[in-house]
């Protein structure tokens, strides 16, 4: 190392003068004072950073005992690897109740970033640990921190289900509809997509923007219908959900249930006005869909309300051609029997 190469020339040339004046003898023993000064600084340096190292892994394996004994001998308690990961970050991560506590106790950052932009808080939310989350948020934890997708502490937590810390960031001043910049969603949207419908209600009650769409279009509405989440339909629809919001590809809640078969989301769609004729950017229609599919009960609920079984996508496929072809006959004879025109 560089560092090192210049430690030595100093103390060769050093040792080396001494053999030739004495007069050189105070300048040759100031550069070994000085060699020698800077070697220990370096060497200190060195088992510094390493005991950072060693903070951050013992944190990670939930070893309480050397996180105490390494914070003892000088550690330092905000050391970063090489991906700006904090010993507090990996406790938390792992859900290492006491040793978050300890790291706390001594000045650990609680808003550091990692180089992706995640925190602490963020960590300890995706993985459900309430109680670390608690310990952060009352030492000072950024309840709004974004990483660097501008995803939100809310976003981590509703989109893994953790309805008890939503509930606790929410009532700390989490913002309900912050939008992140990689695909614009929300903590609404993130919920509704995996299902997660305590956690819709309360993101609703708290305010949450029913008809957000993200940057591709889809709404929770869209998501909760394609899911099969019943319940979760019927919270989105009482709070304002447009039943007939398109996404950027022109499909529907309806359609996105029928292509998936959620009979009872169908059946609720249309009783709330969903356009049983509505027709995507190609042309399709939520019959086409369930026909393509072999939705024969949904192929007959949409018959029913109305539903134009001779209607043709731009590429002039109609619902009996996809029956047809994916040899789905039972649709086929519904289809006829409703006046198909072959």
């Amino acid at each position: 190392m560089k560092i090192l190469r210049w430690i030595r020339v100093l103390v060769v040339k050093g040792f080396e003068g001494s053999k030739t004046s004495r007069l050189r003898r105070p300048t040759i023993i100031l550069r070994s004072v000085l060699a020698v000064t800077f070697l220990l600084i370096f060497v200190g340096l060195v088992s510094y950073a390493s005991d950072g190292l060693e903070l951050i892994q013992a944190a990670e394996n939930g070893d309480a005992a050397k996180v105490t004994s390494l914070l003892a001998q000088g550690a330092d308690v905000n050391a970063k690897n090489n991906i700006g990961t904090t010993a507090l970050m990996r406790a938390s991560t792992g859900g290492h109740n006491e040793i978050v506590k300890t790291l706390l106790s001594k000045e650990a950052n609680v808003n550091a970033k990692a180089n992706n932009g995640v925190t602490a808080l963020m960590e300890a939310s995706g993985g459900g640990h309430s109680e670390i989350v608690q310990a952060l948020l009352s030492k000072g934890a950024d309840v709004n921190a974004k990483n660097n997708n501008g995803a939100t502490v809310l976003m981590y937590a509703a989109a893994q289900g953790h309805t008890e810390i939503v509930q606790v960031l929410l009532s700390k001043g989490a913002d309900v509809n912050v939008r992140n910049n990689k695909d614009g969603v929300t903590a609404l949207i993130l919920a509704s997509g995996e299902g997660h419908s305590e956690i819709v209600k309360t993101l609703l009650s708290k305010g949450a923007n029913v008809n957000a769409k993200a940057n591709n279009g889809v709404t929770a509405l869209i998501l909760a219908s394609g899911e099969g989440d019943s319940e979760e339909v019927k919270t989105l629809l009482g709070k304002g959900s447009d039943v007939n919001a398109k996404d950027n590809n022109g499909v529907t809640a309806l359609m996105a249930a029928s292509q998936k078969g959620r009979s009872e989301i169908v059946t609720t769609l249309l009783a709330q006005g969903a356009d049983v004729n509505a027709k995507d950017n190609d042309g399709a229609t939520a019959l086409m869909r369930a026909s393509l599919g072999g939705h024969s009960e949904i192929v007959t609920t949409l018959l029913a309300q109305g539903a134009d079984v001779n209607a043709k996508s731009n590429k002039g496929i109609t619902a009996l051609m996809a029956a047809s072809q994916e040899g789905h006959f039972k649709i086929v004879q519904l289809l006829k029997k409703a006046g198909v025109k072959e």
